[in-house]
């Protein structure tokens, strides 16, 4: 089963690279912009690797988005919000 894992969160909102490929769902939680993929068969690893490792400003922009989709989208509040409106659906 594919799954968006509690990790990739908590990577991007730590500061890192989410580096990833793609997984059902990854473009509802998150623009092409607030992570690094690669091909599932892994054969653009490297030069998504080296990429990450030798261009500054790429990173820079990845981590900037990563930490704006994770404010606007992913937050504790954002979060319980979503359940309590789905617990009043259901009330």
């Amino acid at each position: 089963m594919e799954i968006c894992a509690a990790k990739n969160l908590e990577i991007m909102a730590s500061g890192a690279i989410l580096f990833t490929n793609k997984f059902e769902g990854i473009d509802f939680l998150f623009s092409k912009d607030d992570y690094c993929s690669y091909e599932n068969d892994g054969s653009d690893v490297i030069s998504k690797g080296q990429r990450i490792l030798n261009d500054p400003a790429y990173v820079n922009m990845v981590l900037n988005n990563a930490k704006i989709c994770i404010n606007e989208k992913h937050s504790h509040k954002i979060r319980n919000g979503q359940l309590m409106e789905i617990f009043k659906r259901y009330a």
